[in-house]
């Protein structure tokens, strides 16, 4: 029939965009941030009595649940095809069910 030498080979379009090779880069964070970041609430301070005295990452752990969560769901409101409301929200239920911890 045809020889692989005669078949042309077409470019396969797609939708989706390329990425830029450009990466936003991430700020610099102070060393009292790092520590604060990797220490478990275990290792607090036992007469630490105010906010700024914690030096856990307990706080740091919720701001950055919240942050994640809003990007999923700018993400998801973005999505194509656009998703309706009722969508978009068991979309979400489906991508932050809580899983409980080891015991």
């Amino acid at each position: 029939m045809y020889s692989d030498s005669s078949r042309q080979s077409t470019p396969n379009p797609t939708l989706k965009r390329t990425r830029s090779s450009e990466h936003v880069q991430l700020p610099q964070l102070e060393p009292d941030t790092y520590l604060q970041v990797y220490t478990h609430r275990s290792l607090r301070r036992p007469c630490a009595t105010t906010p700024d005295e914690y030096e856990d990452n307990e706080r740091l752990s919720v701001l950055g649940e919240k942050a994640f969560d809003a990007a999923v769901t700018t993400v998801l409101f973005y999505e194509r095809p656009l998703l309706g409301l009722p969508e978009m929200e068991v979309s979400l239920r489906r991508l932050f069910v809580k899983i409980p911890p080891c015991s």
